[in-house]
């Protein structure tokens, strides 16, 4: 049963939902009113100069590490390059081994120098995409022979893909499942 002061509180919490959920959309709003030197961004000051997350432009971001100077966006001088989705991140495309010489490339069981992976002396090198530096004998993404791919289940061993006892059988277009049939 409804009492008059639970429905009074009922009708209060409702106008306070409503009025939030409007904020910001009213017409009669005041504008907001920035410092000088920022600009409203979403009803926010951002200074377009200086925000990493409203650089040069209302909600530009820049990449991660990167900061904002006048206006620009500049990754710093160890990590010079942006790489990934924008905005990014700020990478060293000439040390950094998951982004070796360009964005994404990695070296796997290497290690990254003036933009080129270079394999451990146990991992082989195999062509892009993925790791650059793989172990043949033990990987099941790069089993006995680069991109080689073992069934989901199995396991390589001595570069050869090998279904689970339980799972002995594989089932599916390649590389397909171990299964039990």
């Amino acid at each position: 049963m409804t009492t008059p002061s639970s429905r009074s509180l009922a009708v209060a919490l409702a106008a306070i939902i409503a009025a939030a959920s409007n904020a910001g959309c009213s017409s009669s709003a005041p504008p907001v009113t920035c410092p000088a030197g920022h600009t409203a961004c979403g009803g926010i000051c951002f200074d377009l100069r200086t925000n990493p997350l409203s650089c040069g432009a209302c909600l530009k971001r820049c990449a991660a590490g990167a900061a904002c100077v006048a206006g620009s966006c500049q990754c710093p001088a160890a990590a010079p390059d942006p790489c990934g989705a924008a905005p990014g991140t700020c990478v060293a495309l000439g040390s950094d081994p998951l982004n070796c010489g360009t964005c994404g490339a990695t070296c796997g069981l290497g290690t990254c120098g003036a933009g080129s992976c270079a394999c451990n002396t146990d991992a082989t090198s195999c062509p892009a995409p993925g790791p650059l530096c793989v172990d043949l004998p033990n990987d099941p993404a790069n089993c006995g022979a680069c991109r080689n791919v073992c069934p989901a289940g199995a396991t390589c061993t001595a570069g050869v893909c090998q279904c689970p006892a339980s799972a002995p059988d594989t089932c599916g277009s390649a590389p397909g499942a171990c299964v039990y049939m």
